[in-house]
């Protein structure tokens, strides 16, 4: 209006925005493994990467070469630069799982000490063995958490963890167990009945906990022992004991068992499911009708770059396609739909599925129910997040932003009062109430210049003014 009266400029169209619609969705990415059945009985030789995870530990056995193979063997040189003797990592008494936390110079050194070359001699590689450098980065891409029955669900169901629970229970007694009996080894191996054939075993099987002793000053191996046995006194005092354990949650019982089986926290903690008792019902992403998208690559691909945990994911597929190797399949709840565009009802502004993705990598055929569908299967959760996603229809309200004007009318409420308290108002009062008030309401507005005539009877601050001369008192 003031725009029109030429009083300001136009003002701009401003579109109001209205929120969005969209649905909530919840992505699950998990790896599954082939169960394995935990070690037994427990001594103080048991490894413990076996107990914490009895499934990861038999997958590393032969994912990147056999603990007796060349992968698995460091060369040491003597001193004559003709002899050579080979160690692998079966002559260490170890196992693949054994070395998730131990560096490669470690394992080096101790290839060289268990060779019985003379001094002198040199090992080769004397960092990581190619082999350990690929079991470390799988161990790292395993590094989530226990996949529990809520992240397999894509309903909002919550399955009773208690089973999972009591599993993880066990095995962290079990780890309890083998370390306080490796502790009694190594302090009779620092003892005066001890060899130093026991010495070394022992300094060889507190390795697998991931206990190095600081060789910096060159110690004995008397005091090589003994510092291992007080490295590993101090992490089994640090963890919390059986009937406080059994208190904890799967999330807590699983760092406390990764914590106590390694000095780096490097082990990764899966947890069982019966396969035919999944929650969701997973296809192989195989199977997906032709030419329709894929978990992987084409859904791989797209999240891996703003998700680390999948980034890693996707770096071991493109280094197992790379080396010829054998990448991890996929299985997924919407095979050949990823992203869960498809209509499956008619739904509000065009919501799609309703479902929460779960979308499964692991070795194939590990989560096929051919053969054995009752099963059990090693699952960890690599990662999950939530999002929204836009619905297909939006509702649209537009509105114009408009100024309201500087100058507007006042707007009066006009209360009328009988003359007589005593005499109820009627319509002869009530007009004339409104015609005096429509009387005083056109006296109140007039202008000074309107009142010349009764300048005489007027205060000075109603006559009108005049720039040069002042007030003007009389108008002729």
């Amino acid at each position: 209006m003031d725009a029109a009266a030429g009083l300001s400029a136009p003002p701009e169209l401003d579109v109001i925005r209205t929120q969005r619609h969209g649905r909530g969705l919840t992505t699950a990415v998990v790896l599954a493994l082939p169960a394995a059945a935990p070690p037994g009985p427990v001594t103080a030789q048991t490894s413990p990467g076996r107990i914490a995870d009895p499934s990861v530990a038999a997958y590393l056995d032969t994912a990147f070469g056999g603990a007796g193979a060349a992968e698995w063997t460091w060369i040491v040189q003597h001193p004559d630069g003709a002899t050579i003797t080979p160690v692998t990592l079966a002559g260490l008494g170890l196992a693949p799982v054994d070395t998730a936390g131990v560096s490669g110079a470690a394992l080096a050194r101790t290839a060289l000490a268990f060779s019985g070359a003379p001094g002198g001699s040199t090992v080769s590689p004397e960092g990581e063995l190619p082999a350990h450098a690929q079991l470390a980065r799988f161990v790292a891409l395993l590094g989530g958490q226990p996949t529990l029955g809520a992240n397999l669900a894509d309903d909002g169901t919550q399955p009773d963890t208690a089973p999972i629970a009591a599993d993880l229970l066990g095995r962290f007694i079990d780890l309890t167990t083998a370390g306080q009996a490796l502790a009694g080894v190594l302090t009779a191996a620092a003892g005066p009945a001890g060899t130093g054939d026991d010495r070394a075993a022992a300094l060889r099987t507190a390795l697998a906990w991931g206990v190095t002793p600081l060789l910096a000053d060159e110690p004995d191996l008397v005091t090589a022992v003994i510092r291992a046995r007080d490295a590993l006194a101090g992490r089994l005092a640090s963890a919390p004991p059986p009937e406080q354990a059994a208190a904890l949650g799967v999330l807590d019982l699983a760092r406390a068992i990764t914590e106590l089986a390694s000095g780096e926290g490097r082990l990764p903690v899966l947890a069982r499911h019966r396969l035919d008792g999944l929650p969701a019902e997973l296809a192989a992403d195989s199977g997906r009708p032709a030419g329709s998208p894929g978990a992987d690559p084409d859904w791989l691909e797209v999240v891996a770059p703003v998700r680390r945990p999948l980034a890693r994911l996707e770096a071991h597929q493109l280094g197992q396609r790379a080396a010829g190797g054998q990448p991890m399949a996929a299985w997924t709840n919407s095979p050949g739909d990823p992203w869960l565009a498809a209509t499956v009802a008619p739904e509000p502004y065009g919501l799609n599925d309703t479902r929460s993705l779960v979308v499964a990598f692991g070795p194939p055929g590990v989560l096929d129910p051919a053969g054995d569908p009752a099963r059990e299967i090693a699952i960890v959760l690599l990662d999950s997040w939530s999002e929204t996603v836009p619905a297909t229809g939006q509702p649209v309200s537009v509105a114009l932003h408009v100024d309201t004007p500087k100058a507007r009318p006042p707007q009066a409420i006009l209360v009328a009062v009988p003359p007589d308290p005593d005499t109820p108002l009627d319509a002869t009062s009530t007009l004339g109430i409104v015609t005096q008030a429509r009387e005083l309401a056109h006296a109140r507005a007039a202008t000074p210049d309107l009142l010349d005539d009764y300048a005489a009877g007027l205060p000075l601050t109603m006559l009108p003014v005049s720039l040069l001369s002042g007030a003007i008192l009389n108008p002729a």
